[in-house]
């Protein structure tokens, strides 16, 4: 079993069940007659420590009263979609960040920084600045990051020793990756050189065409924002060797929507090779006697790592003071350094979450933090046509894969429709 985390501009898988810890509550009304003002608060399900941590805030803070709904990933965005169409929903919610801009498009976000302050943890210059400008919208900061999440090239020390490759050193060159995953597949075909997730659109971005895109140099648009940059060599040049590395692993993971056959082959030592974040290395007691696990990143023009995660947003439709005094009371708390890290299952978006990070201290996940301090943002920068972008660049890809389109057709036409999208 591969540890599971919820998707981060999304690596990780959709869980199935909503929990409701309170009714959805309104923005309406702001205490229960005896003087506590409620706050309503929406997450995605599945971190543990979350409820735990507001029933502990409520307990401390009786003037106050937070109300948790949890709600399954797979419905979570249509949820808050009808909420914030509403008017009647969370005055406090979780946003997955490749999602904040469709929500703020439509002016479903208000900013953020008048209610909560911009002190102590909350100060700008406390955030990783790639996460706090994404968290922005048209110059407004709309929300604040929570968590981000990095990916790199995990490997199977153990089954490349097999194929007869050396372990890669801190950074791996294109022509050296795909030999060696090209000598894992020639095993036999029980063996993939190289697994991956190729039918949903937040991998198409953060772990298949974005991440090599941008270590071969290239880009999705140019620096104005307003030129599609899909045709350019250093593009293609990023799609081709994803193409080749692809190629090694199985037909079916063309239009696969999940990672959870990707990590368990590569937990029994049967996958060689996963471009993934550390959520995806296999839990202690998972793996057999044929899995030692590696790590190096991918360099070509340069190295470079996808990030983003999940933010926390106050909608346009919260007005009362009341509940504005109490959200920043609550937000205040929510980022101390051992708080903001119940609230995630990745890493902390803050600087000083980092050191109450204690499960992220072990040395394997040096690398992740590396990275994002180095070369890591959003592939493609985020606005309210990105979910569009995104589905139109994973059909582009799986022609690629399939073999129904040239690289060089296929990121033709993506461009085209890409540009589309950009209003020219």
């Amino acid at each position: 079993m591969v540890i599971s985390r919820r998707l981060v501009g999304t690596a990780g898988a959709a869980l199935a069940a909503t929990l409701v810890l309170s009714s959805c509550g309104s923005s309406s009304g702001t205490s229960d007659g005896g003087g506590t003002t409620e706050i309503n608060l929406w997450v995605p399900a599945g971190t543990a420590t979350i409820a735990p941590y507001v029933q502990s805030f409520n307990a401390a803070n009786p003037q106050y009263e937070v109300k948790l709904r949890e709600i399954a990933f797979a419905q979570y965005d249509t949820s808050l979609g009808q909420a914030f169409s509403s008017g009647q929903g969370p005055d406090l919610a979780q946003i997955n960040g490749t999602s904040m801009p469709s929500f703020a498009g439509k002016g479903f976000l208000q900013d953020v920084t008048p209610i909560i302050g911009s002190d102590g943890d909350l100060a700008a210059d406390n955030f990783y600045p790639n996460l706090y400008k994404a968290a922005a919208y048209e110059d407004e900061q709309v929300t604040i990051p929570i968590d981000t999440g990095t990916r790199v090239l995990q490997y199977n020390k153990k089954l490349l020793e097999k194929a007869g490759v050396a372990p890669f050193g801190e950074t791996a060159d294109y022509a050296d990756i795909l030999a060696a995953a090209q000598k894992v597949r020639a095993l036999g075909d029980d063996y993939q050189g190289f697994c991956y997730v190729g039918g949903v659109k937040e991998y198409t971005i953060n772990s298949n065409m974005g991440p090599f895109v941008k270590q071969s140099g290239g880009s999705f648009v140019d620096a104005s924002g307003t030129k599609a940059t899909l045709d350019t060599p250093e593009a293609v040049r990023g799609v081709t060797f994803f193409k080749d590395l692809a190629a090694t692993g199985a037909e079916s993971n063309i239009v696969s929507t999940s990672n959870e056959a990707c990590g368990e082959g590569f937990a029994a030592g049967t996958v060689g090779m996963q471009f993934e974040g550390f959520w995806s290395i296999p839990a202690a007691g998972t793996t057999g006697p044929d899995f030692e696990l590696g790590q190096t990143l991918p360099m070509d023009e340069t190295v470079y790592s996808s990030t983003g995660g999940w933010v926390l947003g106050v909608p346009a439709y919260v007005e009362d003071d009341a509940k504005k005094a109490a959200l920043k009371a609550f937000v205040a708390d929510m980022y101390k350094p051992a708080n903001i890290v119940k609230f995630t299952g990745l890493m902390p978006a803050t600087l000083s979450g980092r050191d109450a990070a204690t499960t992220l201290k072990d040395p394997q996940y040096d690398i992740y933090w590396k990275i994002l301090e180095e070369n890591a943002d959003n592939p493609i920068p985020l606005s309210d046509k990105l979910v569009e972008q995104g589905n139109l660049l994973t059909s582009a890809m799986q022609s690629i894969l399939q073999g129904d389109e040239t690289v060089e057709a296929g990121l033709a036409k993506a461009n085209t429709a890409f540009q589309a999208t950009l209003g020219g």
